[in-house]
């Protein structure tokens, strides 16, 4: 349903069981490789514990709360800085 929409869109999108907190920021941290940048949207208080440990200092990785309108102008504000690699 939802995974199959994202797919359809070029989203990469990976379903796990358990442990989703330390998939997301392993992913993230991933990702930065190809980008200067990688955004993380998301509520759990986990993440940004997980990320300050993860997370390599030298690569800009935020992460976002989602909900609010505001946050896509900041979102646009930031990928100004971003660069693919």
């Amino acid at each position: 349903m939802l995974i199959k929409k994202f797919a359809d869109e070029n989203i990469t999108v990976e379903q796990v069981v358990e442990d989703a907190e330390a998939t997301i920021v392993s992913k993230a941290v991933e990702g930065v490789r190809q980008s200067d940048c990688v955004f993380i949207v998301g509520e759990d208080m986990d993440l940004p514990v997980i990320l300050t440990t993860l997370a390599p200092d030298n690569n800009l990785l935020f992460l976002m709360k989602p909900g609010k309108k505001q946050r896509l102008s900041s979102i646009q504000q930031h990928t100004s800085k971003c660069q693919r690699k």
